[in-house]
């Protein structure tokens, strides 16, 4: 019985996981949040590459 409370407990959290998620598409300052990440996740992609580069030459 208690495995099952255990996966019963389990699928509610992600099922309030999901649903946050949902919510959040509709929030501007969520999306310009992750955006501004991805600029920041891009631009250090960008400079570790040239480092690397930039050290075998």
């Amino acid at each position: 019985m208690e495995q099952g409370n255990c996966t019963y407990i389990d699928q509610l959290k992600k099922a309030e996981y999901a649903k946050s998620y949902k919510s959040m598409v509709d929030d501007d300052s969520i999306i310009r949040i992750a955006e501004e990440g991805i600029d920041d996740y891009f631009r250090q992609l960008i400079e570790t590459d040239l480092g690397q580069k930039n050290s075998t030459v």
